[in-house]
């Protein structure tokens, strides 16, 4: 057992994984910035996924306060089939930045489902520092360039407040592929 999101990513990304992993994250309030990095043995079928239990989705809640150089709140950075369903991930108040999830690195085979996303921002800052899910090039620009993501499932979440519900920015060269974004109910954008 594991008491925080990067308690278990350190862990695995020491020592890998080598089938099938589910983290059935408990009800209680995390406060943390989660990055995950590419890890050992995943693939199509050896996949990471953070679950919440069923039907708790806003009793089990991610939070942290970013900054304006670190903005998010998850970062999948060169990740590899990861999963993120059934939870509550959230910038707090006070954050001077908020995206809650960015994607960035080549990420790859990234399900984003069934979450509750909130900047708890409901004003409509006009301002590229508050987004719900960011994929883009840059850590400091929501709709840089580059080669964020493919094969990229992001299914009915619900998003609440900030500049931008969904930003998803490849580059002319090598077009994203596999982007699916259906079913969220994007909400005080």
């Amino acid at each position: 057992d594991f008491v925080s999101f990067t308690e278990a990513i350190n862990y695995m990304t020491l020592t890998g994984i080598d089938g099938p992993v589910v983290f059935t994250v408990a009800p209680g309030l995390y406060h943390e910035q989660v990055i995950i990095p590419e890890i050992t043995g995943v693939s199509e079928e050896n996949t990471i996924t953070f679950t919440g239990q069923e039907g708790l989705r806003n009793q089990t809640i991610l939070t942290y306060s970013p900054v304006l150089h670190a903005r998010y709140v998850v970062l999948f950075n060169g990740s590899r089939h990861i999963r993120l369903q059934g939870l509550t991930i959230e910038a707090t108040f006070d954050a001077e930045c908020r995206w809650v999830v960015q994607i960035m690195n080549g990420s790859e085979d990234i399900r984003i489902t069934d979450n509750l996303i909130s900047t708890n921002m409901n004003d409509q800052t006009v301002s590229e520092f508050f987004a719900g899910i960011v994929a883009s090039g840059s850590l400091l620009g929501a709709t840089a360039t580059g080669n964020p993501v493919s094969n990229l499932l992001i299914e009915n979440n619900t998003i609440l407040g900030g500049h931008w519900g969904i930003t998803v920015v490849g580059q002319s060269a090598t077009k994203l592929q596999d982007i699916v974004i259906r079913n969220n109910e994007i909400l005080d954008i």
